[in-house]
């Protein structure tokens, strides 16, 4: 494997000091945001589940799974935990802003495992995002960007708006091109990365002219993994020696316990869109 995704999935690997458990960390949580916002409702539901008020319940887990494997970024992570309660908090009742609608690439498993986490905390029914089917093992869920994080759309998001289902993909994708102004290709021999901002690389795949207007050198077709929401690996079918080096990465990243993980599937651009391999 090159040094540059060594040095990628290191920092997988965790930081010094002391870690603190899953109920620690909510306890962190919880007493930074009362002392954000002291005049809000605050409940401590279980580990890693905290209901702000009466808008938003946030489940940690991502959240925890980014402090233990670097422990160094907590006021960071805690920053952004908030950060989001706080935006849902202050927009509650507002419009969304068609100009912020952005795409967000989630695992076909994901929509069944919200709902499962939902109904083992006893907490109703969850709350479907508007989404698509992309191919097999992915859908096209849709979200407002913000400073602050993602809100994921509901129907009713779109109706208010008065934006119809039909203009919402070409919409999102549009906003993100504006959105993700420093897209690089990253790497050797082969193997590349691709970066954008940290949270929308995964999609980046549908981007078409990302595919097409000939920046990558590549052997045959574009091959690319997704092993997580932020990153993005990409060669081509007829780089056997790449191939197998981007499958030793997504077995490493598969013993790993990585925020915000999509797929170790690998996908080839086939018809302007990405099917499985």
């Amino acid at each position: 494997m090159n040094q540059l995704f060594g040095k990628l999935l290191s920092l997988f690997g965790g930081g010094p000091g002391p870690i603190l458990t899953p109920d620690q960390f909510t306890q962190e949580v919880a007493t930074a945001f009362r002392k954000k916002r002291p005049q809000v409702a605050l409940e401590i539901v279980k580990e890693l589940e905290i209901k702000f008020g009466d808008h938003f319940t946030s489940f940690l887990n991502n959240a925890y799974d980014l402090y233990r494997h670097n422990p160094t970024a907590k006021k960071q992570i805690v920053g952004d935990v908030l950060a989001t309660g706080l935006e849902v908090i202050d927009r509650s009742g507002q419009q969304v802003n068609r100009k912020r609608i952005v795409p967000v690439i989630k695992d076909n498993g994901w929509l069944e495992e919200g709902r499962k986490a939902m109904a083992e905390r006893g907490r109703g029914e969850f709350p479907v995002p508007v989404h698509e089917a992309y191919n097999p093992e992915l859908i096209l869920c849709y979200a407002e960007d913000s400073a602050r994080g993602i809100r994921y759309l509901q129907d009713k998001d779109l109706e208010e708006i008065g934006l119809a289902r039909e203009e919402l993909r070409e919409l999102a994708i549009a906003n993100l091109k504006e959105l993700l102004t420093d897209v690089r290709c990253q790497g050797g021999e082969g193997l590349y990365m691709m970066t954008a901002d940290g949270t929308y690389e995964s999609s980046l795949i549908l981007f078409e002219d990302l595919w097409t207007d000939g920046r990558l050198d590549l052997r045959g077709e574009i091959v690319v993994a997704i092993p997580a929401r932020n990153l993005l690996f990409v060669t081509g079918t007829g780089n056997t020696e790449a191939l197998a080096r981007l499958q030793e990465v997504l077995a490493e990243s598969e013993q790993e316990e990585m925020p915000y993980r999509l797929t170790s599937t690998l996908f080839v651009y086939r018809g302007g869109k990405f099917e499985i391999l």
